[in-house]
């Protein structure tokens, strides 16, 4: 099916590797100033890339991002969105060096527009993100620079059976992210130390969600 697009696309051909080192591939073949990552599941409505360049036009932005409809098995939208919660813009570093990675909302993968000056800092994504990668981005990118914000869904994430985090044991989920959350505390505390400021990354790992849930 691929190669029936000739030249349209450029192709990529690896084995399985996971999220990250799909999405480490996928930067290393790409050429733009900025780049989309587009979950296998999930699709883009025909103005996302459109917006995306318009919001990361200037100086210092690290994203953007924008809320994604919410469609079941059959791609019907659902009338949710995610996130829930309003997405932030601006710059958010003072707010996570007070809380934390991940105390911002943020929507799945196919709701951000990286920008390479960004993604040059942070790729190649490290072996231990073969699962969640994309929150790897999501935690450090605030810490690097300004997110930006479109406010329409400009995509749709679809839930479906075969989600392979959805579909893991209740207990199984809570430690694994845990200890995703916990290294993106040392990620981050790391690069905001380097820039001045005062962190407490135990204290985030104890407020984080998935530790008071544990």
């Amino acid at each position: 099916v691929i190669d029936t697009f000739g030249r349209r696309i450029k192709t990529v051909f690896q084995s399985n590797g996971g999220q990250g080192w799909a999405l480490t591939a996928g930067f290393e073949a790409s050429h733009g100033d900025v780049v989309v990552f587009l979950d296998a599941d999930d699709t883009l409505l025909p103005t996302a890339v459109e917006e995306a360049v318009k919001a990361c036009r200037g100086n210092g932005i690290a994203k953007a991002h924008w809320p994604l409809w919410i469609v079941n098995e059959q791609s019907s939208r659902t009338g949710r969105r995610v996130p829930l919660a309003p997405l932030p813009e601006g710059d958010l570093r003072e707010q996570v060096a007070r809380h934390g990675p991940l105390t911002t909302a943020t929507p799945p993968t196919s709701g951000n527009a990286w920008t390479r000056s960004f993604l040059k800092q942070v790729m190649p994504i490290p072996d231990t993100y073969r699962l969640c990668a994309d929150e790897y981005l999501y935690a450090l990118a605030p810490a690097f620079g300004l997110v930006k914000r479109v406010n329409e869904p400009q995509g749709t994430y679809r839930l479906h059976g075969r989600n392979g985090y959805r579909d893991r044991a209740f207990e199984e989920k809570v430690a694994f992210g845990q200890r995703v959350q916990n290294m993106q505390c040392d990620l981050v505390a790391i690069h905001l130390r380097n820039h001045g400021f005062e962190v407490e990354p135990e204290r985030w790992k104890q407020e984080q969600w998935f530790s008071r849930l544990s």
